[in-house]
């Protein structure tokens, strides 16, 4: 609980706020939990997306939903960055603790 906390913290911190999507863009692992609870704790509206999808799909997703934050694992983080930059996220890399 003590990651969740602190992620929320700092998710909040960064302007994040009840009712903005976050897109999770992750694969079966231990920071989707922890991106999950800290997501709903603050009351985001939460995106599912297939890690295995296509650039044009993400493409699509980002125009269709309007992520406000995307969480991305290392092997999904390349297609972050083909999103539109008028309304790009803010992208946040699983693992390196890191926004790119």
């Amino acid at each position: 609980m003590r990651n969740v906390d602190g992620l929320a913290t700092a998710c909040y911190k960064a302007g994040a706020k009840k009712g903005n999507k976050i897109g999770f863009l992750l694969g079966n692992q231990p920071d989707y939990l922890i991106a999950y609870y800290a997501a709903i704790k603050l009351g985001m509206i939460i995106i599912l997306i297939n890690p295995l999808c296509m650039v044009r799909e993400m493409r699509e997703i980002q125009e269709d939903v309007q992520l406000k934050y995307l969480v991305a694992g290392n092997e999904s983080a390349n297609k972050s960055g083909v999103l539109s930059a008028t309304s790009r996220p803010r992208i946040y890399v699983s693992g390196d603790n890191k926004e790119i």
